[in-house]
């Protein structure tokens, strides 16, 4: 038998700075990326929308959900001031009025819920991995 593709990996030093930090994975195959979905298109733009009203005229990093995300950057040694993480960036330019970028559908679905649920998401095509795992 042999061993299952490793996909996804986390650095043990990411959970020594952060104990309590939760990573999830989800791997989908076989998927057209290329066609235009409706139902992601409908929910990017309800994120949108939410956002909008919610942080309009607002820092979003005084909100505790991303200066959470702030804390973890700084903690890590990077600065979120000069790198901030994407939901911060997505959210203020969001905010601003501005609509952001359709990319593809699953990229679209991970930025959507991303501004849904105040969270750094990423969507990647595994096959430009060359059989190396996302780290």
């Amino acid at each position: 038998m042999s061993s299952p593709r490793v996909l996804f990996r986390v650095d043990p030093e990411v959970f020594a700075l952060r104990p309590n930090y939760v990573v999830a994975c989800v791997a989908a195959f076989g998927l057209n990326n290329s066609v235009c979905q409706p139902p992601i298109e409908s929910l990017f733009a309800r994120a949108e929308a939410q956002v909008a009203a919610e942080f309009a005229g607002r820092d979003p990093k005084t909100f505790p959900e991303i200066a959470e995300w702030r804390s973890a950057f700084s903690a890590a040694g990077w600065s979120a001031s000069k790198f901030p993480p994407s939901v911060e960036a997505m959210i203020k330019r969001v905010a601003r009025g501005d609509s952001l970028p359709r990319i593809n559908p699953i990229v679209d679905l991970a930025n959507a819920c991303s501004l849904a649920y105040r969270v750094p998401i990423g969507a990647h095509d595994i096959d430009t991995f060359a059989g190396h795992p996302l780290t």
